[in-house]
């Protein structure tokens, strides 16, 4: 490409862009949009759910919490394509017998914590993404300790391609349901106090457990290659 229109093209993108940026309130102002409007519309019409960055995630933003989903899904997919003709990755030596000891006794535990931080995201701060990525952390230091092959001992097995895809699995099932009981995609139906917690905690469940299991296959895919 010519470097005279490439600086040109750039330019042109840059200019309006910039502006952009200047004309926008000062960060931090109360005057803000987010402050005056969109916050206060969340707080007073939040759905009811005792965690607010739940509803917030889940509902308002929930066709957008879907398509980050998705994209962490696909972002698994095309890993796997580039790295599904590569060697497999080599065993791992043998780790320090203290080291070994300590992964060995935390895993339980750190496994416990996360499935309790996914659980309590409708009422307390936490939630799939963040048990996600406790779970996954877990299967990727239990690798690095003991190699990619005890690493994929831990998960589980035949299940594995479907569980990968949870996360869009929970929120399609969430949406078409959502969609019979309130007329919307993803609605809601605080009428319906126990569907209602049941779709929000199927969300959840689907977001950590899909999240682990594609962190845990990236680090695996990213190993053999």
């Amino acid at each position: 490409m010519n470097p005279r229109l490439a600086a040109a093209f750039v330019t042109g993108l840059a200019v309006p862009m910039l502006a952009a940026m200047a004309a926008l309130p000062r960060h931090g102002s109360p005057d803000q949009p987010i402050h005056t409007h969109v916050a206060r519309e969340y707080i007073e019409s939040g759905p009811e759910t005792g965690n607010l960055v739940t509803a917030i995630l889940l509902d308002y933003r929930g066709m957008d919490t879907f398509g980050e989903v998705v994209v962490i899904f696909v972002g698994l997919v095309a890993v796997l394509v580039l790295a599904r003709h590569r060697e497999p990755a080599l065993p791992a030596a043998s780790p320090s017998p203290i080291v070994a000891f300590i992964v060995r006794l935390v895993t339980p535990f750190i496994a416990l914590f996360g499935f309790h931080v996914i659980l309590s995201g409708l009422e307390v701060p936490g939630g799939g993404l963040q048990g996600a990525a406790i779970l996954g952390g877990l299967v990727i230091l239990n690798g690095f300790v003991f190699g990619p092959q005890h690493a994929r001992s831990l998960l589980p097995g035949r299940l594995l391609p479907w569980l990968q895809g949870a996360g869009p699995l929970a929120f399609l099932a969430a949406g078409i349901v959502g969609g019979i009981a309130t007329g919307f995609a993803l609605g809601y139906p605080t009428h319906l106090p126990l569907l209602h917690e049941a779709m929000l905690m199927g969300v959840e469940l689907g977001i950590g457990i899909g999240g682990a299991l594609i962190f845990s296959r990236l680090y695996l895919a990213l190993e053999d290659a």
